[in-house]
């Protein structure tokens, strides 16, 4: 949406902005990857689903509290957040994450959903 409503400069500045925001928020073991235009996973060592579900709610209530870019653009973010279990592929851990992440935008988006 920002991209259509902003532009691709501003949607830029709001996704390094984001990341820098998550990137200095987790563990220096911990590791943030971007995936796509606008999704990004954050890979948790050593967290439980419980752990996780807290963090990506700070993640949350951070990203929502403050404005962003040259605009000063209240955004919000969705998350699914999932565990991995042992001997699973990375392509099935993401489509896991991605289905929650949709059901987070589909259910009133701002949320984590696990």
């Amino acid at each position: 949406r920002v991209n259509d409503s902003h532009g691709h400069d501003v949607g830029d500045e709001v996704l390094i902005e984001l990341s820098a925001l998550i990137q200095h928020s987790i563990r220096s073991n911990d590791k943030l990857i971007r995936f796509g235009g606008e999704e990004f996973f954050t890979l948790l060592s050593n967290a439980d689903i419980d752990i996780a579900v807290e963090i990506a709610e700070k993640f949350r209530l951070v990203i929502e509290s403050k404005t962003h870019s040259s605009k000063d653009l209240d955004i919000t973010a969705s998350f699914g957040v999932v565990e991995y279990t042992q001997n699973e592929s990375m392509e099935s851990l993401i489509k896991r994450a991605d289905i929650l992440l949709y059901k987070a935008k589909h259910s009133g988006r701002n949320r984590v959903e696990s």
